[in-house]
Parts: structure tokens; sequence; C-alpha cells
């Protein structure tokens, strides 16, 4: 079972997000795929953009690096209109020290998005002005953290329902749920 929903946005963009199942169990890992694509049938040049919906959206222990969008975990069921209310959960381990947190552009000004793609050509400034990449990533999630660093410790998800958030820097917000079951 495929768990997914997607949004359009204004700048010739749809933001994805899916889950491979709908039902885990406290062990399982939670798949999460993010994806970012030009539905226009042209080249999109769209610029960085800082309207994030939400605060706190993270593919990781380094931020979003060159992608322009992450997610947030948060036990119980929210919508897109009452998000801003929940209290996310810590999934990528506070006790890990970033280390190694390059993106592939610095200060990013624009992507340019190929027609009808999820790839695109980042610019920005730096040493590293420009890559080409594609605008989907994964994560896994099957624990989270609680405590903190550098003794936060780490529990399995509990039985329940949980919604998973994706959002981009352009103001674009999707939502799923999934249940954890014994």
């Amino acid at each position: 079972m495929n768990n997914s929903t997607s949004s359009q946005s204004a700048n010739g963009l749809s933001l994805s997000l899916s889950l491979d199942a709908d039902t885990y169990r406290p062990v399982d890992t939670i798949h999460i795929v993010i994806d970012e694509k030009n539905i226009l049938a042209r080249m999109n040049n769209v610029p960085a953009s800082v309207k994030w919906p939400i605060s706190g959206l993270s593919l990781g222990i380094c931020g979003t690096l060159s992608y322009p969008f992450g997610i947030e975990v948060y036990q119980g069921i929210y919508s897109i209109s009452d998000i801003s209310t929940a209290v996310p959960l810590v999934i990528f381990n506070p006790n890990s020290v970033p280390f190694g947190c390059m993106p592939p552009v610095n200060n990013v000004t624009k992507y340019i998005f190929k027609p009808a793609s999820d790839i695109v050509t980042i610019n920005g400034s730096g040493p590293n002005k420009s890559a080409t990449m594609e605008m989907k990533t994964e994560v896994d999630v099957y624990e989270h953290w609680a405590g903190v660093r550098p003794e936060a410790v780490w529990h399995y998800l509990e039985p329940g329902v949980y919604t998973v958030v994706a959002g981009d820097e352009w103001g674009a917000l999707v939502v799923v749920h999934f249940r954890v079951t014994e």
C-alpha cells in the first residue's frame, strides 16, 4: 500500500510526500520520500525563498543542505490548519555532531528545473556555485529521541497515529498520516 499526497503551487512546482505503507509495527522503519517537481512543460527558473510554512523542517542532522524542502513527524493527528500548534518528535539523533555537512551549493539563489521533471540545476555563491541534482530524497524513521544532548535516548515509535509533514521554502505544505500498532 502506498500513502502519499502532493500539492501544486503557483510557481509551477509540485511537492510530493509518500510513505511505503500506512500501518507499521513499533520496530518497523517508516520510509519517507519527498519530491519537488516542475509541472510545467518548459524550464522553470524559481528564485530561492524563505517562505517556509513552519519552522524546523529538516532532512537530517545537517538540515536541508541544498534541498528546498524538509519534513517533521508528530505524534497525533494534525492537518495543515492546526500543525503549527503541534510539537514535533525529535527524529534525528541530537547526540550526533554534524560533521561533513557540505551542501552541493552554498547560498542558493535559484533553482532551474528541467521541463516536467525533478532534475534541477542549483545556482548559488561560494566555491560551489552550481550543481545539478534530483530534487528527490528519502528519510527513514524508526525512532524518536527524548532528552538533551549528549544524553538523549531513543525510543521506538509507540502505538498510535502519527502525522508526517513536508514543506518547501516557497510555502507549500503537505500532510500524510500513519498508524503504529502492537
